[in-house]
C-alpha cells in the first residue's frame, strides 16, 4: 500500500498535532510557497491571475466575518501553487492544505483574518500580478516568518510552564 503525504498529514488531523510537528510543517513551507510566489511571477496566467484575486476577495469578506477565514487562507495559498504552472508545485496543494488546516488549529483565532494579514497576501498578489519574482517571493517570506514566529512563541511558552 502506498500512502502519500497529503495521506499522513489528514491522519494526523484526525489525532492531535503538536506545535513542534507543526513547527516542521512549516519549516517546510518555507521551501515551497515563497518559490512558488516566484515563479507565478514569472508564468501565471490570466486565470491564475483571476484565481489568486478571487481568493483575496474571499481574504478581504473574511476580514468583516463574511467568509470562511480559513477556506479562504488555504485558497489563496493552493490558487498560488497552481499559478506556478509547474507540475509539481500542483501536485502539493493537497498537501498545503492539509498543513494549512493543521497550521490554522494553532495559529489562527476563530475570529476573522485581519488587515495586516489580508494586506501581506495582497502584497504578494501584486507582485506576482506585476511579474516581479523576487518581490513575490520575499513577500511570501514575510507571511511565513510571521507563522513560525507565532509558533516558536507558543514553544516557547509551552517550554517555560513545563520548566
Amino acid at each position: 500500500m502506498v500512502f502519500v503525504v497529503a495521506d499522513v498529514l489528514n491522519w494526523i488531523l484526525l489525532g492531535k498535532p503538536d506545535l513542534y510537528l507543526l513547527r516542521h510543517f512549516l519549516q517546510l513551507r518555507f521551501a515551497i510557497e515563497p518559490e512558488a510566489a516566484f515563479l507565478a511571477a514569472k508564468f501565471a496566467k490570466e486565470d491564475d491571475l483571476l484565481a489568486i484575486e478571487n481568493a483575496l476577495v474571499r481574504m478581504k469578506n473574511a476580514t468583516n466575518g463574511e467568509d470562511d477565514t480559513h477556506e479562504a487562507d488555504i485558497s489563496f495559498h493552493q490558487s498560488v501553487l497552481c499559478a506556478s504552472n509547474k507540475p509539481f508545485f500542483i501536485q502539493l496543494n493537497n498537501f498545503i492544505g492539509t498543513a494549512l488546516k493543521i497550521n490554522i488549529r494553532f495559529t489562527n483565532r476563530m475570529i476573522p483574518v485581519t488587515i495586516a494579514e489580508y494586506q501581506a497576501h495582497v502584497d504578494i498578489f501584486e507582485h506576482i500580478k506585476n511579474g516581479e519574482p523576487q518581490q513575490a517571493f520575499d513577500a511570501a517570506m514575510v507571511t511565513q516568518k510571521a507563522t513560525l514566529e507565532i509558533v516558536n512563541k507558543q514553544i516557547q511558552t509551552l517550554e517555560e510552564k513545563k520548566s
